[in-house]
């Protein structure tokens, strides 16, 4: 019987198939400004050892500590549910966070732009009835180990993109705003590292009807994933949590999103973790 090329899975069969690994561990920090919200980027909720809270990228953190010294507030942060009609409204307090900062002023392509922000138990309790998060013990050990044989992957990166956000709609006689989270398929290219740290160039593939994005802002400390597939009929093998997408640059009149790959994530940045919070560490 001559050899068959494997089936390609429907758009809704994919949606499933990421969705619940990538989509729903993945969060936004909000600025509240008066009535009106601002994405201030995506995150990936990450569990290390003992210690839980936010991946992302330095300048999303920036952002977030000085939202933190112009509100008594806090920031805000959401999740992407199950449901999309469901409203979340969760602060977080300034004094309740910490973090590790790999880069002190990340403003371009090379970096390093790269954190983790450490949230509070009961925080993280409040996040976890909406959404999931990573076991970065799990992951990191599967970078370790190699890619798995005989498979085939696909590349997304995750986060919100500003330009989709809607401002003031109403539900009932409450007023949302609805941020919309965007699970972009495409290419990954290696970059040359900066130091220690490793970067990745996404090329976004977007589906034929799909909206365009001309801005991924928003998108900024979103996670890079890679699904495993294997090679004979495509059915799910693996999906691991690959790097974060810092930065977004015109290619020939494509927008394109540099990353930190997981020598970043599960090396530098991983060490500079234990070394603030020894029970981070899996041993």
């Amino acid at each position: 019987m001559p050899n068959e090329r494997p089936r390609v899975p429907s758009p809704e069969e994919y949606t499933n198939l990421v969705w619940p690994h990538a989509g729903r561990k993945t969060v936004g920090f909000v600025r509240m400004d008066g009535d009106e919200r601002v994405s201030l980027g995506s995150g990936t909720l990450v569990k290390f050892g003992r210690v839980a809270g936010v991946l992302t990228c330095a300048h999303v953190v920036k952002c977030v500590v000085d939202e933190r010294r112009r509100t008594t507030d806090g920031f805000g942060l959401f999740c992407f549910s199950v449901r999309g009609d469901r409203p979340q409204r969760l602060t977080i307090r300034k004094d309740a966070v910490d973090s590790v900062i790999l880069g002190e002023r990340p403003d371009n392509e090379y970096g390093p732009d790269l954190a983790f922000i450490r949230l509070p138990a009961v925080v993280m309790a409040s996040i976890e009835s909406l959404g999931t998060g990573v076991n970065g013990d799990q992951h990191r050990q599967w970078f370790l180990s190699g890619e798995p044989a005989e498979t085939v992957d696909i590349n997304h990166v995750c986060g919100v993109i500003h330009q989709f956000t809607v401002q003031g709609r109403k539900v009932g006689r409450v007023e949302n705003t609805w941020f919309e989270g965007v699970i972009s398929k495409g290419c990954l290219f290696p970059e040359s590292p900066t130091g220690e740290m490793d970067r990745l160039r996404f090329e976004p593939i977007i589906d034929p009807g799909a909206i365009k994005p001309t801005d991924y802002g928003g998108t900024s400390g979103g996670g890079l994933w890679r699904f495993f597939l294997a090679e004979d009929d495509l059915s799910f093998v693996q999906a691991r949590l690959h790097g974060v997408a810092f930065f977004q640059k015109p290619i020939d009149g494509e927008m394109h999103i540099i990353c930190h790959g997981p020598e970043s994530v599960y090396g530098t940045l991983y060490i500079a973790i234990v070394a603030k919070w020894p029970e981070a560490s899996a041993a």
